[in-house]
């Protein structure tokens, strides 16, 4: 359930972050702030729609790791040593591959409105992660000092 509560924040704040990239970039194609996700099917160049998701999925990587290793996970120790942190990232990075080849397929191959596609990518990516990290980064077995587990 914590999990599920800060994929919906930080959803919010990806999607908030790349409007605001879009109307600070083409302000001129919509009516105010609100109205980017509605106004138009299509941005005004995928690119910029791809420039916008990155920043959000930037933002919202960091406000994730951060709820993750203090909210989130029980073991959330283990997130922040040093090889937590790559392997939380690591698979960040995966999961911003499948968002953005998503998106390119969805947007310009099949020309989808590109923000129902960015919503069912993330759906797909919080799966995702939330399994990952829960087997891959904090997952208290994983961590072994010689023969014997630590427990923390």
């Amino acid at each position: 359930m914590k999990s599920l509560l800060v994929g919906a924040l930080a959803t919010v704040i990806d999607f908030t972050v790349t409007a605001v990239f879009l109307y600070t970039f083409y302000s001129r194609e919509y009516s105010n702030i609100f109205a980017v996700p509605f106004s138009s099917f299509r941005p005004p160049a995928i690119s910029v729609f791809i420039m916008g998701t990155l920043l959000g999925w930037l933002t919202a990587f960091v406000l994730n790791y951060i709820l993750c290793i203090f909210f989130v996970y029980q073991n959330g120790n283990i997130g922040k040593t040093r090889k937590g942190f790559v392997k939380f990232a690591s698979l960040a990075v995966i999961g911003v591959v499948i968002t953005l080849t998503c998106t390119l397929i969805g947007v310009s191959a099949l020309e989808l409105n590109p923000w129902l596609v960015k919503l069912a990518v993330t759906f797909i990516v919080f799966i995702f992660n939330f399994f990952a990290r829960k087997r891959l980064v904090f997952n208290i077995s994983l961590i072994r000092d010689d023969e014997n587990t630590i427990r923390l």
